[in-house]
């Protein structure tokens, strides 16, 4: 799975380099680059 910055969509990293860094170089927070797993809320 890869991640991206919350303030840079454009920075994509893997996991386990999201994991150890924590924090994006910009500061912001790394979230999935996608969500392929449905919630079914009903």
């Amino acid at each position: 799975m890869k991640y991206i910055s919350t303030r840079n969509k454009d920075k994509v990293v893997s996991s386990s380099k999201a994991i150890i860094q924590g924090l994006a170089e910009d500061g912001g927070l790394y979230t999935p680059q996608t969500l392929n797993q449905k919630v079914d809320l009903s």
